[in-house]
């Protein structure tokens, strides 16, 4: 991303995420109510476009296909894997890229007795609070927030700052990142992982595949969002094939717990919607545990 601008990337996905919480109650797939407070009523599915939120919903769609799908359907498999770990007793919780996650709010009620910290990038971070002050005069309470460039710093010291505790269980989550990391900078934040957190720990995060990355892949939605990206300084650097996740995460010292491709999470949350709604193929959500 471009130094001291937040992410519009980030942006984006919580417009998306705010189109979808605004459909009927039993038409979403996630719900998200504080992301259109975050983004404004001003920004549709094309920014700042001079276009009813109808219609660039609808031009976003015929230019971007299975986008929406694929975000909503991301948020939700986080969610559902974030609730079955505070079920299971995780102790920490790490957001990787938060950009404008709500799960602070979301999720509030379990904060006072599970650790949360939000690792972003000092400016998309200061972005976020600001808004969120504007909106509600204060912070949200037990909240942690983390300014860093994982293409620059590592986690490990400014966490330590934070209060995180290497030794609890943990639950990172790493939303809409991956493909706009290098790949050493991807390797060193699954190395903090492995190296810096407690057992029964895990990572959950989406992918994309290498022919996105280098072009191969001539799909509409890829050839729309690789342009979008590099306009804004954000360009697409990282992929896994899209059957290779346990292979490439074995080496790595982490264990598949599971993949969610477009098929995956098309038949968990749009059974009833195909085929009007479908999630692009171009993304895999992979779930690893701490070998």
């Amino acid at each position: 991303m471009k130094p001291h601008r937040a992410s519009l990337t980030a942006q984006g996905a919580a417009v998306l995420r705010a189109l979808e919480s605004e459909r009927a109650p039993d038409r979403r797939v996630c719900f998200d109510p504080y992301a259109r407070l975050q983004v404004g009523r001003r920004l549709t599915a094309c920014g700042d476009a001079p276009l009813p939120q109808w219609a660039a919903t609808w031009l976003f769609r015929r230019l971007w296909p299975g986008f929406l799908e694929f975000v909503a359907a991301r948020t939700r498999r986080l969610d559902d894997l974030l609730e079955q770990a505070l079920r299971d007793g995780v102790r920490q919780v790490v957001i990787l890229g938060a950009g404008y996650d709500s799960r602070a709010y979301r999720y509030s009620q379990h904060w006072q007795d599970v650790a949360l910290f939000e690792v972003d990038h000092p400016a998309t971070q200061e972005e976020k609070q600001r808004r969120l002050l504007d909106l509600f005069g204060q912070l949200p309470a037990n909240v942690a927030y983390v300014g860093l460039d994982l293409n620059v710093n590592t986690l490990a010291d400014r966490l330590a700052h934070c209060g995180y505790d290497p030794a609890l269980k943990t639950l990172l989550l790493w939303e809409g990142v991956t493909y706009y990391l290098d790949a050493p900078a991807v390797d060193a934040t699954l190395g903090f992982v492995r190296n810096h957190t407690g057992p029964g720990s895990s990572i959950v995060f989406d992918f994309t595949f290498p022919e996105v990355i280098n072009g191969g892949c001539r799909r509409r939605e890829t050839l729309a969002w690789r342009k979008y990206a590099q306009a804004n300084g954000e360009a697409l650097k990282f992929g896994i094939p899209a059957d290779g996740a346990a292979d490439f995460l074995a080496p790595r010292g982490f264990a598949l717990t599971h993949h969610a491709g477009s098929d995956w999470l098309d038949r968990v949350y749009f059974h009833d919607a195909r085929p009007m709604r479908n999630v692009t193929p171009i993304f895999a959500i992979a779930h690893a545990s701490v070998a």
